[in-house]
């Protein structure tokens, strides 16, 4: 058989008939089966030759310094180019343990090679390191600052021998690695101390006392930028000068979030009012309005119940009297008594009997009066006052009674005593007394040893959770948490988790990963890969191709098929004619869109049981292999 399957000259295998007069420079391909005899003088130099068997063949060369195939078979490349390699896109060929030409990507061969402590991305390799000891900079491997801690130094390694004074600093020392216990009384000074050598993360709370500082020996060189935080403040350590500016009028207040923040200024004319949770400027508005620090009463604002009694109070002179605001005739204010007391029978008073001006004695106006008194207290004759049982009630009571009894932790406001909170840790809610949501803080609490925490025991009662032994985690099983070691299909040591070998079984694997990991030339599904360059499927005159092999029956007339409108790069369309193909009789083969076939618009078989192939190499370039 012979077939055509490729733009230009043709590749022919078999028993060969030429339908038109062919030159030897078309001569591709020459089949064992024919017993020919090639040789550089045949005129065929550049044109691409292979041989299948017996053939003989001399020099034989494609293009100018491409490939040379000699007497003995061997293949020489003459004109390869330098290029920057890919380490992402590009592969190499190798020879493979069953003796065939591979390929593979330099991307996987890196992915293959990277052993222990090493990492493989994009055909890059890189150095695994834990980045809490060792980490790497640009393209060096380096200890990480304090990655060094006493759990990597041996018991006793290091003696004051091999300190130089002022070595030890910030970068040479891990957070916690010197308590109380290590230093000599007196020992701590400033010529021992570098600059800016310690700072809040080297003190074990309550290792620095008074006994193992000697005087004088820290000054503000030893303190590092951010190391005094308000634990280590004394009260009213930080005067106005220490505070950052504040712009013109504003001033601190607690906002929101319980934070300090600078209260924004009010418009002209405002004042500041509380809503019971928040300061805010207001404008004066209603009876009266302020301006330019002018108050302004409206016309006819001013009502009786507005004015106080002092008012009558300044306004009665002589002969008159007021009491509750209400001014009155007095006749003291007449003329002086001039004794210590009325006489009850011999002094009188002035008044209108219905119109008619009269005296009374001050006997008789007296007991005619308290006849009079009733509701709350009544008063006998002579004088004697009596308060009814149940008689005086909160509104009868001054404020001041409240201001009098309010003692420490009590406050008074209008006759009303309140228990005083910090409303930081403790508030009131109506009248119940409560801690505050939030309001017992860490400082609040009593020490907590370093790595525990607190949680619910089975009493429910708070507890500190004992720790775990080295790589284990905490687990719950439902009731409580315990800290247990990783086992199993995998193990977990200092934060790194190592899959045991041949651990993961197919079942563990998501079908997601077949579908991930299948590109090009193949399918997933159920979790399955399978080579979609292997599918087969009938095809007619009329249809559109497919990945794979697309078989043709018997034809009686010329077919036209189309390729795949929507290909991805590496699919690969097989197309295999069977009986009645022939120049008149063609399988054709269109593009879809705007694709080419090795340039062209469309290519034929013409040959009966003749096969193209063709791969989608680029966006809408499909080759002939």
């Amino acid at each position: 058989m012979a077939y055509k399957f490729q733009v230009g000259p043709a590749i022919l295998s078999g028993s060969t008939t030429f339908e038109d007069a062919i030159s030897a420079a078309s001569v591709a391909s020459v089949g064992a089966s024919t017993a020919a005899t090639l040789s550089a003088s045949a005129g065929i130099s550049g044109a691409s030759v292979s041989a299948d068997g017996a053939g003989s063949f001399g020099d034989l060369a494609v293009g100018t310094n491409k490939l040379v195939v000699n007497d003995a078979g061997v293949i020489t490349l003459g004109g390869a180019i330098d290029e920057t390699v890919s380490v992402s896109a590009d592969s190499f060929y190798f020879r493979d343990a069953d003796g065939s030409l591979k390929r593979e990507s330099l991307a996987d061969y890196a992915a293959l090679i990277a052993g222990d402590g090493l990492a493989a991305s994009g055909g890059v390799l890189a150095l695994g390191v834990d980045d809490s000891t060792i980490e790497t900079n640009a393209d060096a491997l380096r200890l990480k600052d304090a990655g060094i801690t006493l759990a990597k130094m041996a018991a006793n390694s290091v003696d004051s021998d091999q300190y130089v004074d002022g070595s030890i600093d910030l970068i040479h020392m891990s957070a916690d690695s010197v308590d109380s216990d290590q230093y000599v009384d007196g020992s701590i000074d400033l010529v021992h101390m570098s600059a800016n050598s310690v700072d809040s993360d080297q003190y074990v709370d309550g290792s620095i006392d008074l006994i193992h500082m000697s005087a004088n020996s820290v000054d503000s060189d030893q303190y590092v930028d951010g190391s005094i935080d308000t634990d280590h403040l004394a009260d009213d350590q930080v005067t106005l000068a220490k505070m950052a500016g504040l712009a013109r009028g504003k001033f601190i207040i607690g906002d929101s979030n319980g934070d300090p923040g600078a209260m924004p200024l009010g418009t002209a004319h405002q004042f500041l009012q509380s809503d019971g949770t928040d300061l805010s400027y207001v404008s004066l508005s209603g009876d009266a309005t302020l301006a330019a620090g002018v108050l302004t009463i409206s016309a006819n604002a001013v009502q009786t119940g507005m004015v106080h009694d002092d008012v009558a109070t300044e306004l009665a002179g002589a002969g008159l009297s007021a009491a509750s605001g209400v001014m009155a005739l007095d006749i003291d204010e007449l003329s002086a008594l001039g004794s210590a007391a009325l006489h009850q029978t011999e002094d009188y008073f002035a008044f209108s009997d219905d119109g008619t001006e009269k005296k009374v004695s001050f006997s008789n106006l007296q007991d005619a009066v308290f006849a009079d008194v009733s509701g709350d207290a009544t008063v006998a004759a002579g004088g004697a006052l009596t308060i009814g049982a149940n008689a005086i009630q909160t509104g009868m009571v001054n404020d001041d009674v409240a201001t009098e009894l309010a003692g420490d932790g009590l406050a008074a406001a209008s006759g009303v005593l309140s228990v005083r909170v910090d409303d930081s840790g403790i508030e009131t809610d109506s009248d119940i007394l409560r801690l505050k949501d939030n309001g017992v803080t860490l400082a609040k609490m009593a020490g907590l040893a370093r790595g525990k925490f607190i949680i619910g025991d089975s009493n429910g009662d708070p507890g500190a959770m004992p720790l775990g032994s080295a790589h284990q985690f905490l687990q719950s099983d439902g009731t409580d948490l315990a800290y247990v070691s990783l086992s199993g299909d995998a193990t977990l040591a200092a934060g790194v988790l190592t899959i045991s070998a041949n651990a993961i079984q197919t079942g563990m694997v998501h079908d997601d990963v077949a579908t991930e990991l299948a590109g090009a030339g193949l399918s997933a599904a159920s979790g399955v890969l399978s080579v979609t360059g292997n599918n087969v499927a009938a095809k007619a005159d009329g249809d559109t191709l497919a990945e794979g092999y697309n078989i043709f029956a018997a034809i009686v007339a010329a077919a036209t098929v189309t390729l795949p409108a929507s290909p991805a790069v590496g699919d690969t369309v097989t197309v295999k004619g069977m009986t009645g193909v022939s120049q008149t009789n063609y399988i054709q083969i269109n593009k879809a869109g705007s694709q080419t076939i090795d340039g062209q618009g469309s290519i034929r078989i013409e040959s009966e049981y003749g096969a193209v192939t063709m791969v989608y190499v680029a966006s809408n370039d499909w080759r002939l292999v």
